[in-house]
C-alpha cells in the first residue's frame, strides 16, 4: 500500500508540474576558464519544441555603440560540435551593424543564415526566443524578428548545452535575470514579450 500511495503522489506531482511548466534560470552559467566574455551552462530542462522559450535581459550601453566590437551570441549546442541554433547580435562585429543572424551549424558546416535589421534596442532589453514547432521566433522588445528561422526538431534531440558570448562590452545578456522555460501548449503563440518570472 505504501509504494501505489508513492506512485500516486508522484504521478500526480508530474501532472502539475506539466501543466504549469517548469522554469531554470542561466544565472549559475560558469564562466569559461579562457575567455571573460563567455558562459556555458548544462541544464537541467532540455529545450523542447513546442514548449521551451528562453527570456534574456540584456544591457546596452550607447555611449560605446561604434567604439569598438560590439555584440552577444547565444547558442543551443549539440554533440559533435553541432550548433542547434545560433543567434547574433551584430551591433558593431564581423563587418556588420546593427543586424541579427540566426544560423546552424551541423556536420561541419554554417548553413542557411536570416538576416535581420535592429531597429529597436534600447538602454533596457527584453529578449525572448520561443521553439515553436515551425520556427525559432525571436522578439526584441515585444517586435517579432524577421524573417525568422525554421526549427528542425530533430537536430534537437542532440541538444548537450547552452553557450554565450559578449564581444566588447556594450551590449550584454544579463544571465542573472534570464531563464529558460518549459511550458506546455506554446504553440505558435507570438505572445512572447515578457521577461519577469512571476
Amino acid at each position: 500500500m505504501p509504494n501505489k500511495y508513492i506512485s500516486y503522489c508522484t504521478i500526480i506531482w508530474l501532472v502539475i508540474c506539466n501543466l504549469e511548466g517548469s522554469k531554470e534560470s542561466l544565472e549559475g552559467c560558469a564562466q569559461d576558464p579562457t575567455s571573460q566574455s563567455a558562459f556555458s551552462c548544462k541544464t537541467t530542462l532540455r529545450p523542447e519544441v513546442g514548449f521551451t522559450s528562453f527570456y534574456f535581459k540584456a544591457n546596452f550601453r550607447t555611449d560605446f555603440q561604434y567604439d569598438s566590437t560590439c555584440g552577444a551570441t547565444f547558442n543551443i549546442l549539440g554533440n559533435l560540435d553541432t550548433y542547434i541554433y545560433h543567434l547574433d547580435f551584430r551591433i558593431n562585429m564581423k563587418g556588420t551593424r546593427d543586424e541579427i543572424v540566426q544560423d546552424t551549424k551541423q556536420n561541419g558546416y554554417w548553413k542557411r543564415a536570416k538576416f535581420s535589421e535592429i531597429t529597436n534596442l534600447t538602454e533596457f532589453n527584453d529578449i525572448v526566443v520561443g521553439l515553436t514547432p515551425e520556427f525559432y521566433k525571436v522578439t526584441l522588445n515585444g517586435a517579432l524578428v524577421t524573417p525568422m528561422f525554421y526549427m528542425e526538431s530533430d537536430v534537437l534531440e542532440k541538444y548537450t548545452e547552452l553557450s554565450f558570448e559578449h564581444m566588447g562590452s556594450c551590449f550584454t545578456l544579463n544571465l542573472a535575470e534570464s531563464y529558460m522555460e518549459n511550458k506546455p501548449d506554446l504553440g505558435d503563440n507570438l505572445n512572447l514579450v515578457k521577461n519577469s518570472p512571476e
